[in-house]
Parts: C-alpha cells; sequence; structure tokens
C-alpha cells in the first residue's frame, strides 16, 4: 500500500491517462528520451559530462523540448543551430533536425519516435527515404517489431549467461533505481516524469498528460510547474494529446468509435488514408 507505480510501458501518455482515471496509486511514467539526447547534445557541443549541462524541458512523452539549454552559463542553442547545419551532424537526426530548424527549439525525441508524432516525414516512400533511411530508431519502420523478432531468435539458441556477463555494471541512466533510492533515503533526485497536467504546463489541457521536471524523495513524487510553452511547440503537442485522450477513451470504455477517432486524428496515420477506409476497417467491410 502507498507504493508508487513506475509506469515505462508505451504508448506512454495514453496509458498514464488510463491510470489517472481508474486507480488511486501514485504512479509516473517514465521514459529515457532526455537522457540519451543529453548524450548527443554533449557530444555535439563538445562537453565532456551531460550532467554539466542545465536544462528546462516540458511537452508530452515523445514531444519534448528542451526550452532551455546551458552549459556554465553559456546558451548552447546558438552552437547547436550551426552544427546541425553541417551534413555530418544533420545526416543522423534528420527528422529532429528538421523540426529544429523551422519550430526553434530542440526534442528530446529520436528520429524514430519523433517521426510518428507529426504528418511530414512518413507519408510515402520518398519522404521515408529522404528523412527516415536510418536504421533502428533513426526512422526505419517496424524497428521494434524488427528487434524483438531478432531477440527471440537470438535467445531460442543461445542462453544469454553464455556471453553476458552476470556482474552488476555501473548504474544506468535509467531513472527507476534513482527514484527508488530518493523514496527511501530522503535524498531528492530530479527527473523528467509524465503526469496529469495539474497546472504544470498553462497551454495545454489539464486533463492531458505531460512530461515535466519532476522531484522524488521520501514524500513521494512533486511534479513542477514549466508556465507556458512557446505557441509553435504547445500546437505540435495538442495534435497529439486529443489522440492520446480518445485512445484512453477506448481502453477503458471498449467503444470501438473512439478507435476511429484516433486513428482518424492521428497525424502521421491520416495522411495515409481516407476516411472511409478507417471505418470500413473497424467494421470489417
Amino acid at each position: 500500500p502507498g507504493a508508487i507505480m513506475l509506469q515505462y510501458a508505451n504508448p506512454m501518455a495514453a496509458n498514464c491517462l488510463a491510470l489517472s482515471r481508474t486507480t488511486e496509486v501514485p504512479f509516473v511514467g517514465l521514459c529515457h528520451g532526455v537522457q540519451t539526447t543529453l548524450d548527443l547534445i554533449a557530444g555535439y557541443c563538445g562537453i565532456a559530462d551531460k550532467h554539466d549541462i542545465t536544462y528546462t524541458c516540458g511537452g508530452i512523452n515523445h514531444m519534448d523540448w528542451f526550452l532551455r539549454l546551458e552549459h556554465e552559463g553559456r546558451d548552447l542553442y546558438p552552437e547547436l543551430r550551426e552544427k546541425f547545419e553541417r551534413p555530418e551532424y544533420y545526416k543522423n537526426e534528420k527528422v529532429r533536425g528538421e523540426v529544429f530548424r523551422h519550430f526553434g527549439y530542440f526534442m528530446t525525441e529520436s528520429t524514430g519516435h519523433l517521426s510518428e508524432y507529426v504528418p511530414w516525414f512518413r507519408k510515402n516512400q520518398a519522404a521515408l527515404d529522404l528523412y527516415c533511411n536510418e536504421p533502428a530508431f533513426g526512422g526505419e519502420s517496424g524497428a521494434y517489431y524488427t528487434w524483438g523478432k531478432a531477440m527471440a531468435e537470438k535467445y531460442a539458441r543461445v542462453d544469454p549467461l553464455e556471453f553476458e556477463h552476470t556482474a552488476c555494471s555501473c548504474r544506468s541512466a535509467e531513472y527507476c533505481s534513482w527514484i527508488m533510492e530518493a523514496v527511501v533515503t530522503g535524498a531528492p533526485f530530479r527527473f523528467m516524469g509524465n503526469v496529469c497536467n495539474d497546472g504544470y504546463i498553462d497551454n495545454l489541457p489539464q486533463d492531458a498528460c505531460v512530461e515535466v521536471p519532476t522531484f522524488a524523495d521520501d514524500t513521494g513524487l512533486r511534479p513542477t510547474r514549466v508556465g507556458a510553452l512557446p505557441p509553435q511547440c504547445a500546437a505540435a503537442c495538442m495534435t497529439n494529446v486529443s489522440v492520446q485522450q480518445l485512445t484512453a477513451d477506448a481502453a477503458l470504455t471498449g467503444d470501438p468509435e473512439h478507435i476511429v477517432h484516433a486513428l482518424a486524428l492521428d497525424p502521421a496515420l491520416a495522411i495515409h488514408h481516407r476516411f472511409g477506409t478507417l471505418v470500413a476497417q473497424r467494421t470489417g467491410a
């Protein structure tokens, strides 16, 4: 009783919304986009330790924005913008680079995930070949399935203990163990958490799931207020908030109409289909 649920499963926002509507269990949704993106930023900007970067993020899962990026008081955005105009940097993160170029803020998510949330990069084969031609989470279609299938086939043949060391390695960047330590010891830990928007982001709906700076200690979880996102960033997030809400509605009610509505409004999916084909798939026609 009173245990905190650490929610790692995708679809992150829809899962968190469903949890918030059905249980009083304290929970927070966790991702690792911020940690891995800080590795990328540190490498691009020649910073030895990513923990020396100070930052503020806000948005929704897989569409979270770096609102502030500094190193020892220096704004990193001018250097990051300059680097992304160079082909050797741009080619590694084409989708994120394009969104950065046109929206003005860097995203916490990779090309693979980000391209699923916007309508421009997966709409036809030409767009995929141009923007999503890197393997795995560089945009390759079916990356999750391909990776999972390969792992299943590998471990069906080979015992992982034959080649993976059983000794504990260095602590990972995943938030889970750090939150557990903070709750047990009381030593505060700051991380990016997915929570219901209780006034944390002014220009996103109060019943949305948002990703904001959160503190954990022996008193529990304390999300913090970001304020208003830049209007273009909030607008981009809003294209997915309604889809996430409808998805949660469908899961909780079992109403297939909500699935049709969610599919019809999904920015990356709707561009491929006429509305009638979505209805036909639901009815089996």
